[in-house]
């Protein structure tokens, strides 16, 4: 019973450590995203940005900011994911909304700007929403 005892001891132990490193590197990812971010080096920093997001998904601010070094660049697809993850968190969020309206729009996909972009107007958003 003592051998069992210890056992689940042990294992609790390994399995919080390994959260705490988790949490760590999530941590280390985003300081080095940011720091190439802040020197400019956007392609850099997207890949820091998603191996944080690969790790932790509900890094819903993480994911806006890969949506926006996305457009910066010009990834598109990634950038429209990015802020749809966004918009299924928090369907009222300007930005991701402002940005996937634009997206679709280049991209022709009229019934998705007009879906998104209804809602910016419900929301009384956004500068140019009379396409």
């Amino acid at each position: 019973m003592r051998k069992i005892i210890l056992f689940g001891f042990i294992l609790f132990g390994v399995l919080v450590s390994h959260a705490l490193e988790i949490d760590d590197s999530i941590n280390a990812l985003l300081k080095k995203g940011q720091i190439e971010k802040d020197a400019g080096r956007n392609k850099l920093a997207l890949e820091y940005f998603q191996k944080a997001v690969a790790a932790d998904p509900k890094l819903i601010d993480v994911h806006r900011t890969i949506g926006l070094l996305a457009l910066e660049t010009r990834q598109y697809d990634l950038a429209r994911q990015s802020f749809l993850t966004v918009l299924e968190s928090n369907p009222n969020d300007l930005v991701a909304l402002e940005k996937v309206v634009n997206i679709f729009f280049s991209f022709r996909r009229w019934d998705d700007t007009i879906l998104y972009g209804q809602k910016m107007i419900v929301l009384n958003a956004g500068e140019r929403m009379n396409y």
